[in-house]
């Protein structure tokens, strides 16, 4: 009776040992794979970001292509050109899009340079802005809410324009106090930092405004405003035009382009009108602003057979073999971390990662093992 009493607690205390070899063997294989999904996600954003470069390369050779063969500027016709770039590389694909910035209102041009080299209000800009604000349908008081809130965030003076507007005075007494910078906006997100420029306005405005780095009036490029988006040809010629005028001139417009202003201003749409020279040098062909956005999809590293090489007299040793057989997950895993101790995986040897990816085909834990293979190996370009 005492000998199975014995034996008993001997088994109990071997199975709390085993139990706790499997729970540290599990803590330690947690960490070593979130270590390996770092070192893969970093390794995968760098393989995506130069992917990124090259096809902003290949965009580049595009443009100065369509520059030799058009006898006028870089023009990217929607109706015409590609609006989507789709690149095949070895394990997935690289997608762009290009955008003409030349098709959109700058919210910079509600400035111009002064000659003391101050930013001062920009006529033309704002007349050309409060145009687009009453295409949305917004009313005088309300436009005015708008544009001078965000010339005074842009200008050099520290004066508000109008009773409308915001300097620091209005912005240093929020509950979250801050300055206005005094200089143009470098990205559109910066509008929410603006008085009035609330979610819902900028929602209504994200499809016509854009930020280019010049100040005073940037034009707009008639031969890539988007069909779907007569409004901005409207602004452009100063609200003389339907939106339906609009939708013609563009479904009218040359598979090419038109070559200049005035074949444009010679459409039957606008033969009968008269535009201020404000307006008509407003009037683009061309542009030298483009945006290209890049989707890197299905950037996997490739597992390719390092192996092929290796001797298949290369066998796992006695020991790590019995506990495979028995199914002893915790102990194999507790013995793999200690086989690659305090080594980084991509300086295993090809032995060494024969053995561990042997075992854990063996015990089919192939999402380890594909993580450790994906930081081990080296990614196909």
């Amino acid at each position: 009776m005492k000998n199975s009493i014995e034996k008993g607690s001997a088994l109990i205390l071997v199975l709390l040992v085993v139990a706790i070899l499997t729970a540290v063997g599990v803590n330690a294989v947690d960490r070593l794979q979130a270590d390996i999904n770092r070192s893969v996600d970093f390794s995968l954003s760098q393989q995506s970001y130069w992917y990124a470069l090259g096809l902003e390369s290949r965009v580049s050779d595009f443009l100065k292509e369509r520059h030799k063969i058009r006898s006028f500027s870089n023009v990217l016709i929607p109706d015409q050109d590609i609006p989507s770039i789709l690149v095949q590389v070895e394990g997935g694909n690289i997608e762009g899009k290009l955008f003409d910035l030349k098709t959109c209102f700058n919210v910079n041009s509600l400035v111009r340079l002064a000659s003391d080299n101050r930013q001062v209000m920009n006529q033309s800009g704002v007349d050309q802005y409060k145009n687009l604000l009453e295409l949305i349908g917004l009313d005088e008081f309300s436009q005015d809410q708008l544009i001078f809130p965000l010339v005074d965030w842009i200008d050099s003076d520290d004066f508000t324009q109008d009773v409308n507007g915001a300097e620091d005075d209005y912005y240093t007494r929020l509950d979250f106090p801050y300055r206005t910078p005094n200089q143009p906006i470098s990205d559109i997100s910066e509008l929410v930092n603006i008085k009035n420029y609330d979610a819902q306005i900028l929602q209504r405005l994200s499809p016509f405004i854009c930020v280019l780095p010049d100040i005073g009036s940037t034009g707009i490029n008639i031969n890539a405003v988007p069909r779907d988006k007569p409004e901005i040809l409207v602004m452009l010629l100063g609200n003389q035009i339907s939106i339906n005028s609009a939708l013609n001139i563009l479904f009218d417009r040359p598979l090419t382009g038109f070559t200049d202003v005035h074949e444009f201003l010679s459409h039957p749409e606008l033969l009968e009108l008269q535009f201020s020279g404000v307006i008509k040098n407003q009037i683009l062909t061309d542009s030298n602003y483009y945006l290209l956005t890049t989707e890197v999809n299905k950037a996997t590293y490739l597992v390719v057979d390092l192996f092929s090489e290796l001797s298949f007299e290369l066998t796992i040793p006695r020991n790590l073999e019995d506990l495979v057989r028995e199914n002893q997950i915790g102990l194999v895993i507790l013995k793999i971390v200690e086989i690659i101790g305090e080594d980084n995986i991509r300086d295993l040897d090809p032995e060494t990662i024969y053995f561990i990816n042997r075992i854990l085909n063996e015990l089919n834990l192939k999402k380890i093992r594909n993580n450790i293979l994906s930081e081990a190996l080296p990614p196909r370009v």
